[in-house]
């Protein structure tokens, strides 16, 4: 951001004050006022950041042409001798817009009669670290200073402060509540296990790992396949979270990486000393004497295969399940996701990122539900200023500001610009086509308006003046939540792009997090398009049948779409966290689908089933055990969660919930019974379509006839 030729970072800051004695107490009578204002110059001029050599860094070094920002407000109090007006003031000749520091007010009229709560700012420009390491520590000697002023009991005003320092170390400490370390790949190393004790009868080490390999690769693979999307959506314009989608492919790569390089080792050895002995050793041990004598025992199968045959037999040829499964689909999962669809929004507001015993919380209902609401400004930076005395471009610039000033919550009388006390200063009516710009000197160094030299940057040529940068502050009133402020800013920079001659900048201290803000949605959409896409690919070289990867891919934009549309429905608001949780829903979606499709494919490979049924009992004796674990190892890292104190965290366990059981159903249920309903000439060896072939059992039947 550039301020007048000052590029660098906005930073803010605010203190707040209230009369201690809330029920007599008041912020414009002069006890309490000048309290505050005793307080905000010493730690504004006093307060020593560090020790430069002979020099001593102040706040003052770095505040640039925003250090007089509040002075104004400073000299309209000491003269206020018959009152204060708001949201504009009138001393004697003179006016002052007093809108943005008194709030909580009780009103005679435009009169103010008592005000419980005055603001102050600190606004500054960062352009380097060092600058935001002194400002970071600013805040906290500032923070030290408020609580011993509160300490006092002799003080007749409370003060609080809102900063960014303040709200990363509560969100710090709300973090705490939530996360230990998450499990990456949790699900992958079931898989490769799972497969390992499933193939004990192989004869060695290196046949019983090829089998393994062949069996869990192409399935791992497609699983992390999210990995292609998420990295190219690093790309992303919003930088916050290309750098999250980006970090969080990369993880994906380094997981898959040790799935298929180092875990299988550890693995083998880790097993049992008897698959390390040589073919030949184990050969060479004699038989039991017993051994022959025994008679032959029929191996019971185990309980999980009889229940999981007849779980098979009944998706294949149960009327009244399909019947439970497409009204479980249409009343569960498809009707609320439709319901959920409409109720998506985007917003953030900072309480929910803070335990509820935060002290934090106090200033940010100061700043989101009194300031914003009551008296919010824009700050537009107006780089090519008109020429003044040029009745076109003059028109042009007032059309814009008569735009600005219509916009919804417009304040009346409260846009804040040079122009205004001009002129008054020179007596002008306000209707004139132009303005005298030769009598801009008197009046920019006149003692009331120096204040000026803030907001207007100016060049002398003879007897005129060129303004070549000036500030305009819009006021409005209404805004609730960051969104109000999004929608209003966008619509700002709408009007600001049909005038694109003065090249005007909207702007407020929290400008990056509105874009943030405005860019959520299309996050949610984008980058997981990106993660189906990539992996739709990679599933059709790997499963070799585009019927039974299309089924990967509709079944996992499904279970993202469900778990996102139904957490809208029950209350869950877009901000940056669920937005970055959601991506993470997307990537996670392919272990719920790629490895029951490419077993339930493979199956044909290792045995010639005869039907659906036998396909899908081997299918799930092979992921019924690392579906389960892998979702209880994710359930034991998020369901605790849905106890946290701190909101935002509490959300993203509902969402994991909702994914889970989004998941289970399509897991489960309705993917096993599309693979059963298809057509096996659909899910067969080939890509598109397996010819009609009899089993060679029966074609001699048909020959014995």
């Amino acid at each position: 951001m550039e301020f007048f030729g000052t590029k660098g970072k906005p930073w803010y800051m605010a203190l707040f004050a209230e009369p201690r004695d809330q029920e007599n107490g008041s912020m414009i009578e002069s006890t309490e006022f000048d309290e505050f204002k005793s307080f905000y110059k010493r730690i504004k001029t006093n307060v020593v950041i560090r020790q430069e050599g002979n020099h001593t860094i102040t706040y003052m070094d770095y505040c640039g042409k925003t250090c007089d920002v509040n002075d104004p407000i400073f000299k309209t109090h000491a003269l206020s001798f018959f009152g204060l007006q708001w949201p504009e003031t009138s001393i004697f000749m003179y006016k002052s817009n007093v809108g943005k520091y008194f709030f909580l007010r009780e009103m005679r009229g435009n009169e103010i009669v008592k005000s419980r709560l005055t603001a102050l700012y600190f606004i500054a420009f960062l352009n380097n670290t060092q600058a935001m390491d002194d400002l970071r520590h600013f805040e906290a000697l500032v923070s030290d200073h408020v609580a011993k002023h509160n300490a006092d009991k002799t003080k007749v005003t409370t003060i609080t402060q809102h900063s960014a320092r303040g709200m990363q170390m509560e969100i710090a400490r709300g973090m705490k509540f939530v996360f230990g370390k998450l499990i990456g790949g949790i699900d992958g190393m079931l898989y490769l296990y799972n497969a390992w004790i499933s193939h004990h009868k192989s004869s060695n080490v290196k046949d019983r790992m090829a089998e393994v390999f062949s069996s869990c690769f192409p399935s791992i693979t497609i699983a992390s396949s999210v990995a292609l999307g998420l990295i190219f959506g690093g790309m992303y314009p919003t930088e916050e979270f290309a750098i999250f989608s980006f970090y969080l492919g990369l993880s994906v790569v380094f997981v898959y990486g040790y799935l298929i390089c180092f875990f299988p080792a550890l693995m083998v050895w880790c097993s049992n000393i008897d698959t390390h002995l040589p073919l030949q050793q184990n050969s060479a041990l004699p038989l039991p004497q017993h051994s022959a004598k025994c008679p032959k025992v029929l191996k019971q199968r185990p309980w999980y295969a009889v229940f999981l045959g007849h779980y098979a037999q009944y998706l294949s040829n149960s009327t009244w399940l399909k019947i439970f499964a497409v009204s479980l689909f249409c009343l569960c999962l498809a009707l609320p996701t439709y319901m959920g669809s409409s109720k998506i929004h985007a917003n953030i507001d900072y309480r929910h990122l803070l335990p509820p015993d935060s002290p934090n919380n106090k200033g940010v209902h100061f700043m989101s539900d009194v300031v914003w609401f009551e008296f919010f400004n824009v700050l537009y930076f107006i780089e090519k200023p008109p020429r003044f005395d040029d009745p076109h471009s003059y028109k042009r610039f007032k059309e814009m500001i008569s735009e600005f000033e219509s916009l919804p919550g417009s304040i009346n009388n409260s846009g804040m610009m040079w122009i205004n006390d001009f002129q008054r200063h020179t007596g002008m009516v306000g209707n004139e086509t132009a303005l005298d710009m030769s009598l801009f000197k008197d009046f920019i160094t006149h003692d009331i308006y120096k204040a000026w030299n803030s907001g207007v940057k100016y060049r002398f040529d003879g007897n005129t003046t060129n303004i070549t940068k000036m500030l305009y502050i819009g006021a409005y009133e209404g805004i609730k939540t960051m969104m109000d402020k999004a929608v209003l800013l966008s619509e700002s920079r709408e009007i600001a792009a049909r005038y694109p001659e003065f090249d005007v900048v909207p702007f407020d201290t929290e400008v990056g997090m509105v874009d943030v803000i405005l860019q959520i949605p299309y996050i949610t959409y984008v980058m997981p398009l990106f993660v189906f896409i990539g992996s739709a690919a990679v599933a059709a070289v790997f499963i070799g049948n585009l019927t039974v990867s299309s089924v990967v891919l509709i079944s996992s934009i499904f279970i993202y779409v469900e778990s996102y549309c139904i957490s809208a429905l029950t209350g869950m608001t877009l901000n940056p966290f669920s937005a970055a949780f959601l991506v993470y829903v997307a990537g996670s979606t392919l272990k719920y689908t790629a490895h029951l499709c490419h077993h339930f494919k493979q199956a044909l490979e290792r045995k010639q089933f005869h039907d659906e049924v036998h396909r899908l009992t081997w299918t799930f004796k092979r992921i019924l055990f690392p579906v389960t674990m892998s979702s209880i190892a994710s359930s034991t890292i998020f369901l605790p969660m849905l106890l946290t104190n701190v909101v935002i965290f509490r959300w993203l366990a509902v969402i994991n919930v909702y994914a889970l059981l989004a998941g289970a159903v399509h897991a489960v249920l309705l993917m096993p019974m599309i693979l059963a309903f298809l057509p096996s000439k659909f899910t067969g060896s080939t890509f598109l379509c397996t010819a009609n072939r009899k089993d060679d059992h029966v074609a001699m039947k048909t020959l014995s006839k």
